[in-house]
């Protein structure tokens, strides 16, 4: 049975697929040898070179990051220029919108004065990167001089059944890793969900057929090419780091007077910014 959906949850659950996590096991890195990587080195290279710095950040004790949150509305496409002014005026957004959210962490011997510490502030949230899976992984570039070095790789494109999302979005024990499998390795897809969910102010839940602007007949979520940008310093440790991810919502809805394209298009960005302090 089709649920009829307030036409706000799309824009909710595009961020359900957006963005987003990884639940693996945690590697070990081969004896003490500082992580490195060529300007010639290959995207399965690059990739665990990025595994072992985040996992080497991760485990610092004293540090702080800083953190910015960026939700973009970037396009809107209905062909129904009255349903298209109705949906957007109910969102209270237009194309070019931006919402903007802000997180400051300052770590002493690994802990933060809330007791949060860097494993779960770090993407993927409360995991490291698990090597060995390069699927979907292409490289940008990579960057060095005596002091940084700076790795640009994609995750390609994946996309899942909207009522696959909500399904899992609303299970007790949701798993994403079967909607976004590329993704989840690198990117904490739960976490980014409620960080869009408390700056939206959606309610995920709503099934308020009455009042419904249209019924999803049918859709796709797809969580776009992926950019993870990342500079690291002689230590191996992250200095900077950007993940950036469209997310497009594309359905059919069903009106009055028969059935409507649409498509949304989120982007989201996530850019950290580390300083270490010395240990006194």
């Amino acid at each position: 049975m089709k649920k009829a959906i307030i036409i706000c949850s799309v824009i909710a659950v595009i961020a359900v697929a957006g963005v987003a996590v990884l639940t693996a096991s945690g590697l070990i890195l081969s004896g003490t040898k500082i992580p490195s990587v060529s300007k010639s080195a290959t995207i399965a290279q690059v990739a665990d070179f990025y595994a072992d710095v985040v996992e080497l950040t991760k485990n610092e004790k004293n540090m702080k990051i800083e953190t910015v949150t960026t939700i973009t509305f970037k396009d809107f496409d209905c062909p129904n220029e009255t349903l298209s002014e109705i949906i957007l005026e109910y969102l209270g957004y237009e194309v070019g919108d931006r919402e903007t959210k802000m997180a400051v962490y300052s770590f002493e011997n690994g802990v933060d004065s809330t007791g949060v510490t860097p494993l779960y502030v770090i993407q993927p949230a409360g995991a490291y990167i698990e090597k060995g899976n390069y699927a979907g992984l292409t490289l940008n570039s990579v960057e060095k001089d005596k002091e940084h070095t700076a790795v640009s790789f994609n995750i390609a494109e994946e996309s899942a059944d909207y009522t696959e999302i909500v399904e899992a979005f609303n299970s007790e024990n949701s798993d994403f890793s079967a909607l976004a499998p590329r993704h989840f390795d690198y990117i904490d897809v739960e976490g980014i969900v409620l960080y869009l969910k408390d700056m939206i102010n959606v309610n995920f839940s709503s099934n308020d057929a009455e009042n419904a602007i249209a019924e999803i007949e049918s859709a796709r979520i797809s969580l776009g090419k992926t950019e993870i940008k990342a500079d690291v310093n002689s230590k191996a440790l992250l200095t900077e780091m950007t993940v950036t991810a469209p997310v497009v919502f594309d359905g059919t809805v069903r009106v009055i007077n028969g059935n409507i394209g649409i498509a949304a298009r989120l982007e989201v960005s996530q850019h950290y910014v580390f300083t270490y302090i010395e240990e006194k």
